[in-house]
């Protein structure tokens, strides 16, 4: 064998695991557009208003990533799972319903659901660092958006904590 054959089937089996880990990232941005909007419909408090501009700001951000990947995942050679069904069994973060619809309930699992986020797309970057640059620099845009989304929903969530008096 070749070495240029090893190295062919050594990138195609990288590729395969990529676009495994794209559409696993996929089915996680699209559960949380969805979390996201639904999450900004029912949120009940005092500052739902404050915490609604932020929800449907993320859900749109989320969305854009939805979009990166699937045009990732396509010029890899991959398909996007478009089945809402085939999501959760996809996902690297599992979809748990909020028990309440209180404020401070929806800001702890947006939280958790970005702090999961996060651990996720750290696996793959790590993954696609020394493989795939392009693959390497939107899931670290990704990331860095998601990061973003913590500390904003951290604040929000502080505000609430800090000031439960008005509630």
């Amino acid at each position: 064998m070749s070495v240029e054959y090893i190295k062919g089937i050594q990138q195609q089996v990288d590729n395969n695991e990529i676009i495994k880990m794209l559409r696993s990232a996929l089915a996680d941005e699209l559960i949380a557009t969805h979390n996201y909007w639904m999450q900004s419909k029912v949120i009940q408090g005092v500052y739902k208003d404050e915490i609604n501009k932020e929800l449907y700001q993320h859900r749109d951000e989320e969305m854009g990533h939805a979009n990166m990947l699937i045009d990732r995942i396509l010029q890899l050679g991959g398909n996007p799972e478009i089945r809402p069904i085939d999501w959760d069994r996809l996902t690297g973060c599992r979809y748990i319903p909020a028990m309440s619809w209180d404020q401070k309930n929806i800001l702890e699992d947006a939280l958790a659901g970005e702090k999961c986020a996060t651990e996720h797309y750290s696996r793959i970057a790590e993954f696609v660092r020394a493989r795939d640059v392009t693959t390497y620099d939107i899931v670290m845009k990704i990331l860095d958006d998601e990061y973003e989304h913590i500390r904003d929903l951290s604040k929000l969530k502080e505000m609430i904590l800090n000031n439960n008096t008005k509630e």
